[in-house]
């Protein structure tokens, strides 16, 4: 190879009988890939730079790039590519027809010669490349590109980077769309075609032949992305295409092609298929497989829907028997159905089948497994079979009437429920303000949107009410009522219910029986509760909470805004209700009252220790001494910087050890950082951990004994599961250490140091 570098003057050169590398830079050059008289085939590299240069290739392969200026440019006999590879601004060039135009950036001014370069090369612009005749190679580089081949040929179109438009004509083409959003078009209006489309990366639009005029074999790849693919238009039967989607969500429709296969690959497809015997197969992901009129072969799993939502005359779809009335033929155990218009016959199989009639007077069994099963609009016959099946109506905007024993009645749809009253076991509602009934066992209902009344009259139940101001009634058993958003009426009924409040203003009824109420004070609104008979528990879970009374109520708000607020009567046991007693764990502090047997703690001495056993004891503040049941709470600092680092509550023979003396909480109450706590319900639980030996535990920070048996663990509501599951233990030692259990006994120095700190928050 022979390298020149010309002067930026005005140059003539010509190359060598070897391979030449010539770059012209500046002035107007004239460039020659051949030595005159020479009849030698060289590939040269060529390039003109700046000013008006006259370019030619001569034979060989040819690399050749005009640069800026209006420039002359000839391939001549070879391969040839003619390159704006370093253009930035856009170029538009037309190649191989009588209009060879060259518009904009390098290409500005330049004059091409006929049919003398077989591939075009853009730059990281917005390029407009077009072929015709001849077997053209056309790349788009960076930018958004339009790449087009006019005419005929067997061409190959690349995109690069961007967003990129690739159309192709008469010939066998192969067009790579690259990365970016790509659109990909087979232009061909007459012949037979074998056109490969591949997008790339990024959400592609792939389309075969348009015209039914088109046979062929055409390859379309979506590649990576959500992907749209199209196959032929053609009705001739040499018209096979492939379909094959890729990674991402794509749609693939056949429109009338014969044979098609169609592949969703990874993710979750949609497709389509059309005249011909055609094969649809999902892949993985969730996807919606519909046949066309042919007699198709569609193959997917559990995850797959097969639709015939296009269909307005009726079928029959039968999972069990892996048939349809159109005679395709079913491969794979499906996962539903999607129905069309018509009176259509679905049948489910073993697994958990998801059944949409949609419009049109259908017949739908569930079969086997746990099935949603969905009408439609319409008068349908709905069966849930075996297994734990849902009846659903979430399509529907208008108010609906529902029973899971006998149907649902809104506007435009009147259903029945065939194979029993105890046929579903659940129900979905819709958008409309719904009134669902459950049946005489365990039922669940979910109301959706709207105003909704959700009502049960056996045990066992979960109702959840959604969006809307919902009303969740049960008469007994032990039910799980959700609010959901919106302002609520919960009614619980005679058995031991678990109740979760919402974001709205709800009121509470708990009614009889030892009934769970919990609350998240993050999405609290202003709950009113009252919890009726029975020993009721309020969980208010994590948290910083506030406790007071009002009007005869007990009042817990969250935080310090006025809105997340309960209001509550009735009930008995509080869990947590000043931000529950949180205790070191190795994985970070816990609730007292989450810890179970066999959990972690973080010891004062150092090291975990596992709990031994949790005990409970619910105490009465009508019938205790005050002085020996309330609470005494230690406000956060109270002991010190730090301690506790939130308000601490405990019991008040509860030890905590201050300067290395075990002091019973009730010792240290100064009526400022340190008091007892009087707005507590009438009945409350307090919790106590043991460990196999009395150790210190660190609630909110601060050292806190563990349980000692000074006192008999009868004292607690659960001392016979401590008995079931130890028998009877030796009494546990205390730990060496002073004790003060008065005042009078607290070192001097001691009521110094607290005294100072109850100076300083009083003063702040």
């Amino acid at each position: 190879m022979a390298d020149w570098t010309l002067d930026g003057g005005n140059s003539d050169t010509f190359g060598t009988v070897l391979s030449d590398l010539i770059y012209g830079l500046g002035g107007n050059d004239t460039l020659r890939g051949s030595n005159a008289g020479t009849s030698t085939t060289d590939n040269d590299s060529l390039y003109g730079g700046d000013g008006n240069d006259s370019i030619d290739g001569g034979t060989g392969n040819d690399l050749i790039t005009g640069g800026a200026g209006q420039d002359t440019l000839v391939g001549g006999e070879g391969s040839d590519t003619l390159s704006y590879a370093a253009d930035t601004a856009g170029v538009t060039v037309t190649i191989n027809t009588a209009d060879r135009t060259a518009t904009g950036g390098d290409a500005q001014g330049d004059s091409i010669a006929g049919s003398s370069f077989e591939a075009l090369e853009g730059g990281s612009g917005n390029d407009s490349l077009t072929g015709q005749v001849l077997n053209d190679t056309i790349m788009g580089n960076g930018g958004d590109d339009t790449l087009l081949q006019s005419v005929q040929g067997n061409n190959s179109l690349d995109g690069g980077l961007g967003n990129d438009s690739l159309a192709g004509g008469a010939g066998n083409d192969s067009m790579l769309g690259g990365g970016g959003d790509d659109v990909i078009v087979d232009r061909a209006t007459s012949g037979t075609a074998r056109n490969l489309l591949s997008g790339g990366e990024g959400n592609d639009t792939l389309s075969a032949a348009p015209t039914p005029t088109v046979g062929g074999q055409n390859t379309l790849d979506g590649g990576d992305g959500n992907d749209s693919l199209t196959g032929g238009v053609s009705g001739q039967s040499n018209n096979n295409d492939s379909l094959s989607g890729g990674a991402g969500d794509d749609t693939l429709v056949d429109l009338a092609g014969f044979n098609n296969r169609l592949d969703g690959g990874a993710d979750n497809d949609s497709l389509l298929g059309g005249i011909g015997t055609d094969t649809l197969t999902g892949g993985a992901g969730s996807d919606t497989l519909e046949a066309g009129t042919g007699v198709d072969s569609l193959v997917g799993d559990a995850n797959d829907l097969i639709s015939i939502a296009n269909d307005s005359g009726g079928q029959t779809v039968n999972l069990t028997a892996f048939t349809t009335s159109e005679g395709d033929n079913l491969a794979g155990l499906f996962g539903g159905v999607i129905g069309g218009s018509g009176a259509d016959s679905i049948l489910g199989n073993t697994g958990a089948n998801t059944l949409l009639g949609n419009a049109g007077n259908d017949r739908i069994d569930g079969d086997q497994g746990n099935d949603l099963v969905q009408g439609g609009a319409g008068i349908d016959t709905l069966i849930g079979g075996a297994g734990a099946d849902t009846l659903s109506y979430a399509d529907i905007t208008a108010d609906v009437t529902l029973s899971l024993g006998g149907g649902g009645t809104a506007s435009g749809l009147s259903d029945s429920i065939a194979g029993g009253a105890l046929c579903f076991e659940a129900a979905l509602g819709g958008s409309g303000s719904d009134t669902m009934f459950g049946n005489t066992t365990a039922d669940s209902l979910f109301g959706g949107a709207g105003n909704d009344l959700l009502a049960d009259s056996g045990g066992g139940n979960w109702q959840e009410g959604g969006l809307g101001n919902d009303t969740l009634v049960v008469a007994s058993g032990s039910n799980t009522l959700l609010g959901g958003l919106g302002n609520n009426l919960v009614a619980a009924g005679s058995g031991a219910d678990s109740i979760l409040g919402g974001g709205g203003q709800d009121s509470v009824q708990a009614n009889d029986g030892d009934d769970r109420i919990r609350v998240n004070g993050a999405s609290l609104g202003r709950m009113t509760l009252d919890g009726g008979a029975g020993n009721d528990t309020l969980d208010l879970g994590a948290g910083r909470w506030t406790t007071g009374t009002s009007g005869g109520f007990t009042t817990y708000s969250f935080g310090a805004g006025p809105d997340a607020v309960v209001w509550a009567t009735g009930v008995e046991q509080v869990i947590c209700f000043y931000p529950g007693t949180r205790i070191a764990t190795p994985d970070g502090p816990r609730a007292v009252e989450t810890l179970a047997i066999g959990d972690l703690v973080l010891t004062f001495e150092g090291g975990p220790a596992p709990v031994r056993w949790m005990g409970r004891q619910t105490v009465s503040t009508r019938f205790g001494e005050p002085l020996r049941v309330l609470p005494v709470r230690i406000r956060a600092g109270g002991l010190g910087a730090g301690l506790p680092e939130h308000d601490l509550l405990v019991s008040p023979d509860h030890a905590i050890l201050v300067a290395g003396v075990l002091v019973q909480a009730g010792a240290l109450v100064n009526g400022v950082t340190i008091l007892r706590e009087h707005a507590v319900p009438e009945r409350f639980t307090y919790h106590h951990v043991e460990l196999a030996a009395h150790a210190l535990v660190l609630a909110e920070g601060v050292p806190a004994e563990t349980f000692v048996d000074n006192v008999g663990r009868r004292a607690f509501d659960n001392w016979s599961e401590h008995e079931a599951l130890y028998g009877h233990l030796p009494s546990i030692p205390e730990m060496a250490r002073p004790r003060a259990k008065a005042r009078r006994q607290v070192p001097a120095r001691l009521l110094v140091g607290l005294d100072a700190l109850t100076g300083f928050r009083a003063a702040g």
